[in-house]
């Protein structure tokens, strides 16, 4: 009788503790409150969202994630968000609940942690979820509700993809699928002046993608020269009308083409024998009737009248960067070019020599030569504060004794002196300033062995990451740090 009780007993134990396991989802939390549809809900509150592991109260060690209800999901987590609508090819929770190959990327440590992994059907049913856009209850897809949202785009050279973030919640939003099998390499994006289009060039291909930004839709493919060869396409500026953009072809014999955003089609292209030596960046004086485009090869950079490129176009001019007559062999190789908001000078980045070149833009004159990190790239304005931003992709003197590789040097335009530099994370290359939210986006790329390890995978490469810079305090915003697509290389801002 006594063995029978005790066996009882054990049994009633065992019944006890299977029902508090079963019951451990957030406190006061009932089924059918989270906002999950039922068959995501019965697997999330059941086997993720339980005690000490991706509640509300023990998000903090389980990498800031709250899977307790739908709208903590979309709240994100340390590294960003974990689950990206229509995309479970790029949700990083697929990567760690799923031990199936046929079902994608898996990762370690499997999830839910130290209990039995989720068996084929319930991670099929969440891929199929996402798939769908991962909505609530009600059907409501996240960020689905506003056509006029600020957003942030980056492309990643490495998946082909572009990553949208929301501006508002700085998180991942979407992720679009960019260029085809012709079109070898994402290289740049813009964004129209009416933020109503985003365009992406390829260094690669000989096509220009228009986007709607509303919704990210793709309205078509603009032709860029009429042969269809490929090209290595760089780098653009969109009148300010919005109506048209100048494309740049990198190449020994570049190429500088005009294109009609709104016709679709490329009725201009100057291109000849010496015409341009390796041209890379460009960029629009504050009256749009003159092109400067850089150079990566030599000691100076290019100067066009493009007032009526159709009925009259011009041949560039080349201006010394240095004082001395141009030379194609010259080390400074021009990067980047941008102006000051007044107009009254252009920067120019030169990536061989590690400094940004200050012209004036009346005569052109050499202002000031200003040392900063070597690899001196991309250049972005800020028009709230007198602050030129350059990222040095392969700077790795500024900072040691630390191991680091890259910088992001503050020039203050107005006394042209650096006011700091700041290690934003290995190889920055992309940068857009915020001057709305006072911030600086900038695109880590990660692409050497050397960097840190990611945390995630996009399966196409290393993942690269997205961080912030208070322009109050230039300074990184502590604790931002979000992965993105393999090789993030250039980002735009829908104001």
């Amino acid at each position: 009788m006594k063995i029978r009780s005790i066996y009882l007993l054990s049994i009633v134990s065992i019944l006890i503790m299977i029902i508090y396991q079963e019951c451990t989802y957030d406190k006061g939390l009932l089924l059918g409150q989270s906002g999950y549809p039922t068959a995501i809900e019965n697997i999330i509150l059941r086997k993720c969202s339980v005690a000490g592991c991706h509640t509300t109260q023990s998000k903090n060690a389980a990498a800031g994630l709250d899977l307790s209800t739908w709208d903590h999901l979309f709240e994100g987590s340390k590294n960003g968000s974990a689950v990206i609508p229509f995309r479970a090819d790029q949700s990083f929770l697929m990567y760690f609940i799923n031990t199936f190959p046929d079902l994608g990327i898996q990762l370690k440590p499997v999830m839910p942690n130290n209990s039995n992994p989720l068996n084929h059907q319930e991670v099929s049913t969440i891929m199929n979820w996402i798939k769908a856009g991962a909505p609530n209850k009600d059907g409501y897809i996240k960020w689905s509700d506003n056509p006029n949202r600020k957003k942030l785009y980056v492309v990643n050279q490495g998946c082909m993809s572009c990553t949208v973030f929301d501006l508002e919640s700085r998180l991942p939003m979407r992720y679009i699928n960019v260029g085809d099998s012709i079109n070898l390499n994402v290289h740049e994006i813009k964004m129209s002046p009416d933020n109503n289009y985003w365009y992406v060039i390829f260094a690669g291909g000989n096509v220009i993608e228009k986007h709607d930004a509303s919704n990210e839709q793709l309205l078509g493919k603009i032709p860029i020269m009429a042969d269809g060869v490929s090209r290595a396409w760089n780098s653009s500026v969109i009148t300010p009308d919005g109506k048209h953009d100048f494309i740049i072809d990198w190449e020994n014999q570049g190429t500088v083409a005009y294109s009609d955003l709104e016709n679709m089609n490329t009725p201009m292209v100057y291109q000849g024998s010496s015409l341009f030596n390796n041209p890379h960046g460009c960029t629009l004086n504050n009256t749009s009737d003159t092109l400067y485009v850089s150079g990566l090869s030599g000691n100076f950079c290019y100067k066009m009248n493009v007032a009526d490129p159709i009925n009259n176009p011009q041949l560039p001019q080349q201006i010394s960067l240095n004082g001395l007559p141009p030379n194609p062999t010259a080390s400074l190789n021009s990067y980047d070019v941008k102006f000051s908001p007044d107009g009254t000078k252009y920067f120019v980045s030169c990536q061989r020599s590690g400094e940004v070149r200050i012209m004036r833009t009346s005569d052109d004159h050499l202002l000031a030569t200003i040392p900063v990190g070597a690899w001196a790239s991309e250049l972005d304005v800020s028009e709230s504060k007198p602050y030129l931003f350059v990222t040095c992709q392969e700077d790795t003197t500024s900072f040691l004794p630390q191991k680091h590789r890259g910088s992001v040097y503050v020039i203050n335009y107005n006394s042209n002196s650096v006011v700091a530099k700041i290690y934003s994370g290995w190889q920055p290359h992309g940068i857009a300033v915020d001057d709305q939210h006072q911030c600086v986006y900038i695109a880590n790329r990660n692409v050497s062995n050397d960097g840190p390890a990611p945390h995630h995978t996009s399966g196409c490469g290393r993942n690269g990451y997205i961080t912030l810079i208070d322009m109050n305090t230039l300074q990184l915003v502590p604790g931002f740090k979000v992965e993105v697509s393999s090789d993030p290389f250039d980002m735009t801002i829908r104001e």
